[in-house]
């Protein structure tokens, strides 16, 4: 290059990528806020990505470790990240880990919000109840009358209606309440 030339020559640096699995799908999160989309390959073997941030460029190149069905992957842009859903080619064993190397990059991160171990994913439909939730089974909550070893707390709340008239339990109809006659009080509780 000659001296006045300009450069062409961009240093790219590597967005946050979080993915997590399924037996049948991988999810893929780049995490980077308002960015301009230039490439996003998703093909069998590899993922190629390059982005734009004002005047910065967000790329990566990953060599999967298995199979991807492209066609049947799906992408969803927004302005805070770019999710991908991507169909593994076959429906069986989670993958090791998401790249051919073994040697992890150091934008790839694991995604805890939606991993699940595959012992786990077994587990979903029988012990779900959404929200984050677990289904107790149709448990009768209402039969456990209190907590065990609460003392007097077998139930339910008792009534409290008889304190009503006691001395020193002030109510919004009493004197003192709204400010008028606390002098008198005063003189009352010194006695």
């Amino acid at each position: 290059m000659q001296p006045g030339e300009a450069s062409s020559f961009r240093l790219s640096l590597y967005p946050e990528v979080l993915w997590a699995q399924r037996t049948d799908v991988i999810y893929l999160t780049i995490n980077v806020s308002d960015i301009t989309v230039k490439t996003l390959d998703i093909q069998a073997d590899r993922i190629k990505f390059e982005g734009t941030q004002g005047d910065k460029t967000y790329a990566f190149d990953l060599e999967l470790f298995d199979k991807l069905n492209p066609e049947e992957s799906k992408k969803a842009v927004s302005a805070r990240a770019i999710r991908l859903i991507l169909a593994k080619a076959e429906d069986k064993e989670y993958w090791p880990r998401l790249q051919k190397d073994k040697k992890k990059p150091h934008f790839l991160k694991t995604d805890f919000d939606l991993w699940k171990d595959e012992d786990e994913e077994d587990e979903e439909p029988a012990g779900a109840a959404g929200g984050g939730m677990p289904d107790f089974g149709g448990m009768d909550f209402s039969s456990l009358g209190g907590m065990g070893g609460m003392g007097g707390m077998g139930g339910g709340m008792p009534d409290l209606s008889s304190l009503a008239g006691m001395g020193g339990m002030g109510d919004d109809d009493d004197e003192g309440s709204d400010g008028e006659d606390t002098e008198e009080m005063s003189a009352e509780t010194k006695a």
